[in-house]
């Protein structure tokens, strides 16, 4: 159910490889799957599966090597530890980050460190 969008694969419509990135966003209603709160929270299963898909069909390159499990989050910093914050689905309030400890006024809990995965085309 994860990744799952209320077209197949089979609806692509003809020269979609001439689509813009807002062109296939809006032909797949990205929008409402990526504002879904009610979708599940990946398990490390679908993680290591959809890493393993990004390694095989965009970049065999890459390495995961993160000792944190993506279940947790991401290594903060240079020794490891986890965000201060942790990704749940709530039966109230839905899909959110939740707070793991307090978090002091003006700390820094998310950087940009280069982890990020791109798609370089829409064949990606």
């Amino acid at each position: 159910k994860l990744l799952q969008t209320k077209k197949s694969s089979s609806s692509m419509p003809e020269r979609w490889e001439r689509y813009s990135f807002d062109q296939i966003y809006d032909h797949y209603e990205c929008k409402a799957q990526a504002e879904d709160k009610s979708k599940p929270i990946p398990s490390l299963a679908q993680w290591l599966f959809l890493r393993k898909q990004y390694k095989e069909f965009v970049d065999d390159t890459i390495s995961f090597d993160d000792p944190i499990p993506p279940t947790m989050g991401y290594s903060y910093d240079e020794s490891h530890n986890t965000p201060p914050f942790y990704a749940k689905l709530d039966p109230e309030r839905g899909r959110g980050l939740y707070a793991s400890r307090n978090i002091k006024r003006l700390e820094v809990v998310h950087h940009w460190s280069g982890h990020d995965v791109t798609f370089p085309d829409a064949y990606a």
